[in-house]
């Protein structure tokens, strides 16, 4: 999973990402837990896909510090959950 980028499609954000992020989740069934609240928000604000490693490093660089296993399952479910979806760009996992 290491080679893989995540961006939210931009239809699923609005003015307050984690609103839109509640409201996603709980539409999909899935528990809006702190990991995947935080992801879903980084995710939102970037500009551009973001793979697990730059979630990490912005949230560390932020003040705060979530494991790299929960960062993991929390994209995990998120694409589980058809709210990120996958494809090869380059020779790595994309997920759109």
């Amino acid at each position: 999973m290491a080679d893989r980028s995540f961006s939210l499609p931009r239809a699923r954000i609005d003015a307050d990402p984690l609103r839109s992020a509640a409201q996603v989740m709980k539409e999909a069934g899935v528990a809006t837990t702190m990991p995947r609240m935080v992801v879903w928000r980084v995710i939102a604000q970037s500009d551009r896909p973001i793979i697990a490693m730059e979630i990490k490093r912005y949230l560390v660089g932020n003040g705060l510090d979530i494991a790299m296993s929960s960062i993991y399952a929390a994209l995990k479910r998120l694409t589980t959950a058809e709210l990120l979806s996958t494809c090869r760009v380059a020779g790595k996992h994309i997920i759109i």
